[in-house]
């Protein structure tokens, strides 16, 4: 980092180099030396969040899974959640890797379908950890196969949040780590939603990682 301070977190794995990121300057570009995180460094921060209880899946999203991201997009992590989900572990591990100042929220505190997370640095990159009740996604997925779905209040989203966002992203997501679960939904569910339930919790399913941190041709 520029700034000269070590990354907090040894097991990190990351390529350092200066690129130019967004800066506060009245919008200007400003330049940095920042870690970009590799596959396996994500699939081990994958694996410790998945040992929070509560926590049964770890999806990468945003344009880092589809490969159309720039040197200078975050890292956006889905923590796929059943309650009660230990936010105080959470807590703990958030700081152990982004440092003391690292903070998550409660369930809901950005609202009932952003739901909550945290906002991290973590060897000089962002990383957005993304609450998603699994049970809410799993029903989003369902009603969307009926051609049933709605949008719901939410601040900063003007036309509202779609239900069937949830299931989007899961297909369009990244598996890091799966915990498996029960899930009586899932069992007496054919076809389609159980290859859906799968990739949120067997092992093994889910895209590779070939694209997570090679930025995007132009």
């Amino acid at each position: 980092m520029s700034n000269g301070q070590r990354s907090i977190w040894p097991p990190l794995n990351a390529a350092c180099g200066p690129i130019e990121t967004r800066g506060t300057r009245e919008g200007g570009l400003v330049r940095h030396d920042v870690r970009v995180i590799d596959d396996e460094a994500l699939r081990k921060l994958g694996q410790r969040l998945i040992e929070v209880d509560g926590v049964v899946g770890v999806l990468l999203g945003g344009s880092r899974a589809c490969g159309e991201h720039t040197p200078e997009s975050d890292f956006d992590l889905g923590l796929y959640y059943r309650p009660p989900l230990d936010i105080d572990a959470l807590q703990d591990l958030a700081r152990d890797i982004a440092g003391p100042k690292a903070s998550v929220t409660r369930p809901g505190e950005w609202g009932s379908w952003v739901d909550g997370g945290g906002w991290l640095y973590i060897g000089g990159t962002a990383v957005d950890w993304i609450y998603r009740g699994l049970d809410r996604v799993l029903k989003s997925w369902e009603d969307a196969r009926a051609g049933r779905y709605d949008f719901h209040f939410q601040i900063g989203h003007p036309f509202g949040v779609p239900d069937f966002m949830y299931a989007g992203e899961v297909a369009l997501g990244v598996v890091l780590a799966t915990r498996r679960v029960r899930s009586q939904r899932c069992r007496r569910q054919p076809g389609a939603i159980h290859h859906f339930c799968g990739t949120l919790w067997s092992p093994g399913c889910g895209k590779r990682l070939s694209t997570s941190t090679s930025p995007a041709k132009r």
